[in-house]
């Protein structure tokens, strides 16, 4: 039994206290397990070390939508997700069931020919290594739009809000009644634009029916007033990312573009918005802090 599934057991018994006195931990770590804040080890032959992860971000859910296709809301949300997965445990789910909608999986380069229906009970299974430091769940094999329904986006957010520390959303550019509870079950919202002025009273109207979110927009490749824009959506900020003549190339041979690239930078920028602090980077998969100890095997 691990430390996380010990630490659950011991409090339907013990108390906080009683539980970290036994298990030799400090009581701010129990307490943090029972808010659901992951557990990793790592076992070695002298013994186990257990990091545990002591977050000290809100978890955030961010959708990215778009008014119109083809304005690169894929790509930022990929690139977002690598962004995130150097830092934290991180989901990107492709919500766009039409089965001729989604370029994600040739982006990543990630081969799935036949991705199962979505499962709240069996997201681990279903959610795919990208290879890219995050974690991919690609739309059912199928499917079509009619099958992303309420209570199935609901079931999944609740898995996904259970497993990782920050979950991505990639939006259709659709509106139908799962996609709406995506949006609204998100923390974050970002809508990308294109054409600015055809696209930011449709944006707007959008944004104004998610309610209570933070509100961000991107335009993506072209020059933009950014005050006026940000006026004209009602958001909190814009991230302007100029043309990179480098993504489509990337993205058509299956790859991202590093983090010091054009669009790479703007990526960053809309993280640092998002997080309003630094997100330190650390190996593998990262957190945000952590409290590791060397415990003897008896």
């Amino acid at each position: 039994m691990d430390l996380e599934a010990r630490i659950r057991r011991m409090v339907e018994y013990l108390d906080e206290e009683a539980v970290a006195s036994a298990l030799q931990v400090p009581v701010e770590v129990v307490r943090g397990v029972l808010r659901g804040e992951a557990v990793l080890k790592e076992a070695g032959a002298s013994g186990e070390v257990v990091r545990i992860q002591t977050v000290a971000h809100r978890q955030r859910v961010v959708a990215v939508w778009r008014a119109k296709g083809g304005v690169g809301a894929t790509a930022l949300a990929a690139h977002l997700a690598r962004d995130l997965g150097e830092r934290m445990r991180t989901l990107l789910a492709d919500c766009d069931f039409d089965p001729m909608g989604s370029d994600l999986p040739h982006y990543l380069g990630v081969e799935a020919d036949f991705p199962g229906p979505w499962d709240p009970e069996a997201l681990g299974e279903l959610a795919l290594d990208s290879g890219w430091g995050f974690d991919v769940l690609l739309p059912p094999f199928g499917a079509g739009p009619e099958a992303l329904v309420p209570d199935l986006v609901r079931g999944v957010m609740a898995a996904a809000r259970r497993d990782y520390d920050a979950v991505v959303l990639d939006l259709p550019s659709r509106v139908s009644p799962g996609v709406w509870e995506a949006a609204r079950s998100a923390t974050t919202v970002v809508v990308v634009l294109g054409a600015v002025r055809r696209e930011a009273m449709r944006a707007r109207w959008r944004l104004e029916r998610c309610g209570g979110k933070e509100l961000y927009a991107v335009v993506s490749g072209c020059a933009t007033d950014a005050e006026a824009l940000r006026e004209m959506v009602g958001v909190r900020a814009v991230v302007a990312i100029p043309y990179d003549p480098e993504l489509d190339r990337a993205l058509e041979e299956g790859r991202l573009l590093p983090g010091d690239s054009v669009f790479g930078r703007g990526v960053g920028e809309l993280r640092r918005l998002v997080y309003g602090e630094p997100v330190p980077k650390a190996a593998g998969r990262a957190v945000f802090g952590w409290w590791a100890r060397k415990r003897s095997r008896s």
